[in-house]
């Protein structure tokens, strides 16, 4: 069997993302919907992601 060009990613399937940092973006859109966020990507290897 081959192995999956994937196998080597940090996030294989939606299960692996972080219950709590959902729920509670959930809880902000809800209870403050005009609210300004701002978010960060971190990438956690020296992959580059550039196109």
């Amino acid at each position: 069997m081959t192995e999956s060009v994937f196998a080597d990613r940090i996030v294989q399937n939606l299960l692996d993302t972080d219950f709590y940092k959902l729920t509670m973006m959930q809880a902000v859109l809800h209870n403050y919907p005009n609210a300004e966020v701002e978010w960060e990507f971190r990438c956690r290897n020296a992959e580059d992601l550039t196109p």
